[in-house]
């Protein structure tokens, strides 16, 4: 594939000849034409003997020629089979029987027969190894299918069909299937993003938010922090609460914090800042300046963070103890300690530790000393 792609357009950037191939899945025709399609469309330019993307290519699509194909194929199945193939094609490359009559709407035993010939045709695949985890599960033998058969469904259709997988799922989920929360949470999205001026929009997006919460914190507990403050993130896009996005891009932060990354990390802070100060949340605001302070001071800016900690303290003196007051008490002194001026830093510990007994703030300081 390599020579392939590098002989129709020397100098293609890997990253997008990497791209091709996965998406390509070893037929050389869905190269060739991907090629083709982004040259027709100036999405690659010639600059001597190599070619350079111009802008951000996205996404992928299917080139023209290569989708009449295989729309062709699905056209040459029964009606009953290629109507199968597109309700397959909502619960992804890979999907359960059960699964499937429920998404078509129809008992398991009627689709028995059109699965064996869908098989029998190469259409599908299904896992006959006894040893196999996944053994009964069917799935495309090229996704290329799932994906024009997926995109020849009218969107109603296709939004029925997610919400009617999303609700089989959750069952599934409720009686303990943590690891299938993510797909769940898509088929919420999806079927959002299918209609966002349905009546049930509203109900929908909520879902989703919450699916993808409960999504980014099992992936929190699991240590991928990247994909957690991705979902975090999503999350945070489908709220229309300054306190509820606030809270959501606080977690994004962390989790950009996780992973080392200081600048996301300051960027998802400060917004987490401004909104909860918008909303009024002074004393939640100056939680952030403890999150912000800890960013630089894990970046050597030990004074800064004094300074932020400082300001935050000012902000809060004489209010009630709770939790919020007692993280920036014990953060201004942290640090104080930490620069070595242990005489500004001790009555500040001591405060902080007379501050521990607020509902609450035994935890946020246990938080902080982790980060």
């Amino acid at each position: 594939m390599d020579k392939l792609l590098l002989g129709l357009v020397p100098g293609l950037p890997r990253p997008l000849m990497e791209r091709i191939q996965e998406r390509a899945e070893g037929i050389p025709l869905y190269a060739v034409e991907t090629v083709r399609m982004l040259l027709d469309r100036g999405l690659l330019v010639e600059e001597g003997t190599a070619y350079r993307p111009v802008g951000q290519i996205e996404t992928l699509e299917v080139p023209e020629t290569l989708h009449a194909l295989i729309a062709a194929r699905l056209d040459g199945m029964s009606p009953g089979e290629r109507q199968l193939v597109q309700d397959a094609s909502v619960l992804g490359k890979t999907f359960t029987p059960q699964g499937l009559a429920v998404v078509a709407g129809r008992p398991e035993a009627e689709l028995e027969p059109m699965l064996a010939s869908l098989v029998a045709k190469e259409g599908l695949s299904v896992q006959a190894d006894p040893r196999s985890p996944d053994r009964g599960q069917y799935g495309f033998l090229q996704d290329l299918v799932r994906t024009v058969a997926y995109e020849t469904l009218p969107k109603r259709e296709r939004r029925g069909r997610h919400l009617a997988a999303a609700s089989y799922l959750e069952e599934m989920w409720s009686a303990g299937t943590d690891e299938i929360v993510e797909v769940v949470a898509a088929h919420y999205l999806e079927a959002w993003h299918l209609d966002p001026e349905a009546a049930d929009a509203g109900q929908i997006k909520g879902r989703a938010r919450a699916m993808l919460v409960r999504s980014a914190e099992r992936a929190a507990a699991l240590a991928a922090s990247e994909e957690a403050g991705s979902a975090f993130e999503r999350a945070a896009n489908l709220t229309d609460s300054d306190l509820d996005r606030a809270a959501l891009m606080e977690r994004a932060g962390q989790m950009a914090e996780v992973r080392g990354r200081p600048e996301a990390a300051t960027a998802r802070y400060e917004e987490a800042a401004s909104l909860f100060e918008r909303a009024g949340e002074v004393r939640r605001s100056a939680r952030m300046q403890a999150h912000l302070a800890d960013v630089e001071s894990v970046r050597g800016h030990t004074e800064r963070a004094i300074e932020r900690m400082r300001a935050a303290y000012s902000g809060l003196t004489g209010d009630v103890p709770d939790p919020e007051l007692a993280v920036v008490v014990a953060q201004l002194g942290r640090f104080l300690a930490l620069a070595g001026r242990y005489e500004e830093a001790a009555p500040l510990l001591e405060e902080a530790l007379g501050l521990a007994g607020a509902p609450g703030a035994e935890r946020s300081l246990f938080a902080g000393a982790e980060q």
